[in-house]
């Protein structure tokens, strides 16, 4: 566990993986003894996707670690890893994936609490992060860490006409009285992401839920996000699937009855979440 202790702030969602070889420093000046002790066992193993460029600093600045990176898509991250267990191996010390991918390895009992991994102060102190506290994308907020990102508001309704309360999963989407009544933005739109992408490449959902939500459940796919925000206001769509749910709040201020779920509210199948900046 020595590298993880200090990988633990690392990506936008950093997980210790449960069997990982690394033992514990205690005493003294924890962090310098764990970084001898890193330096000593000579390399981590981190499965990630996105860019390489915060590990690139950590193995500049610790040269003595070798830095073992496997690059793949949340879908192939999965597969690997839950290939490696059936086969009793723990290769992977540290994974950064997205959140559909890690609420299935969740499940799967794959990782190791996150806190205990956790050294220096700045880290651990909670008062210096977002919104002054860590955040967490499980029940229990020990698995899955998340770092510079945050949760995607995708789910908007009209006030009058929905409670939001009858919504805990995008499963619920496909029951027969909310057919027709969901629109989501065009994923062949140029302009930008759809949140479908989120859908589609969560494993708890994928392309199969997809076809149901547009054919079972009579999705009405539109390019303009503010067209939509205008059919949730007047009820002819009062459900809608956004990526643009600063203009919902803006209607909302307006006094159009329109609102954005919170992100956790449907968060069964994991929360979509974006890296801060993009």
């Amino acid at each position: 566990m020595m590298l993880l202790k200090s990988l633990a702030a690392i990506g936008l969602f950093t997980f210790l993986l449960h069997g990982t070889s690394f033992a514990a420093a205690v005493g003294g000046d924890e962090w310098e003894r764990t970084v001898r002790a890193a330096e000593q066992e000579g390399q981590v193993t981190v499965y990630k996707l996105g860019t390489d460029a915060e590990f690139h600093a950590f193995q500049k600045r610790y040269p003595k670690i070798k830095l073992n990176l496997t690059a793949g898509s949340g879908s192939q991250l999965l597969q690997r890893i839950m290939a490696e267990r059936r086969a009793g191996k723990y290769l992977a010390d540290v994974v950064r994936t997205g959140g559909g991918t890690a609420m299935t390895m969740l499940h799967a009992k794959a990782f190791d609490p996150l806190p205990p991994a956790l050294i220096m102060p700045e880290v651990k102190d909670a008062s210096k992060w977002f919104d002054g506290k860590h955040h967490y994308n499980d029940g229990e907020n020990r698995y899955i860490f998340v770092y510079a990102a945050f949760p995607l508001r995708m789910v908007a309704y009209n006030s009058k006409l929905i409670d939001p309360k009858s919504l805990t999963s995008f499963w619920d989407l496909l029951d027969p009285k909310w057919k027709g009544k969901v629109s989501a933005k065009d994923p062949n739109d140029p302009g930008g992401a759809s949140p479908l992408l989120f859908l589609y490449y969560n494993p708890a959902l994928g392309p199969e839920y997809l076809k149901k939500l547009i054919t079972v459940g009579g999705l009405t796919l539109v390019r303009d996000e503010r067209q939509q925000t205008d059919w949730i206001a007047s009820g002819k769509v009062p459900i809608a699937i956004t990526a643009k749910a600063t203009e919902v709040d803006e209607a909302k201020k307006q006094g159009l009855p329109v609102d954005v779920m919170d992100p956790h509210a449907m968060s069964k199948e994991g929360v979509a979440w974006r890296r801060a900046g993009q």
